[in-house]
């Protein structure tokens, strides 16, 4: 884990980088407000990495609960980024990727699946793009994200929040796993 998010309550610190002030730190949680993309940016993950956050209190409107991995930059989406939607208005996650050369890019079909308070998002993806999803320790689905251009790329873990206002989130971890 890489963060609990057992601190004082007030502003996430100095190990996020991205949009942080669109969260705090209440009840020793992440609590949500206006969201948006956050990276966990002291370290720069291998190829082959893994993150996963627990959602303690879904927004059941909210657009996106995202996973991000092998992100190009530690503040900002835009350099390239793979993420891994949960949507709880559809109950379903999808995988996307984005560079600059391809635009934005659904990577397979979307994975029906309801997540309730306390359960575990997670996702890990190789070194050769592909990545799998997971509910607790339950893998869900695996998706070919190797046409991305960065699919062989080292990177950046993070968080996506859009529309959540409402969600806590908890205990944030991940890194580099073994082939």
């Amino acid at each position: 884990m890489l963060d609990s998010f057992t601190r004082n309550n007030g502003t996430m610190g100095s190990g996020w980088g991205g949009s942080t002030s669109g969260y705090r730190i209440a009840s020793n949680q992440l609590d949500v407000n206006s969201g948006g993309a956050i990276f966990w940016r002291s370290t720069r993950f291998e190829a082959n990495q893994e993150a996963y956050v627990t959602l303690n209190t879904i927004d059941a409107s909210a657009r996106e609960l995202d996973l991000i991995l092998k992100a190009q930059s530690n503040t900002d989406w835009t350099s390239g980024v793979l993420e891994v939607w949960y949507n709880p208005k559809c109950d379903q996650v999808t995988v996307w990727t984005y560079s600059k050369a391809q635009g934005w890019r659904q990577r397979g079909a979307a994975i029906p699946v309801k997540f309730v308070a306390g359960d575990r998002l997670g996702a890990g993806v190789s070194a050769t793009g592909y990545v799998q999803v997971y509910q607790n320790d339950r893998l869900l689905a695996t998706r070919d994200a190797s046409a991305w251009t960065y699919a062989k790329a080292t990177g950046y873990i993070g968080l996506w929040t859009i529309d959540a206002n409402a969600a806590v989130l908890d205990n944030f971890g991940g890194g580099t796993i073994l082939p």
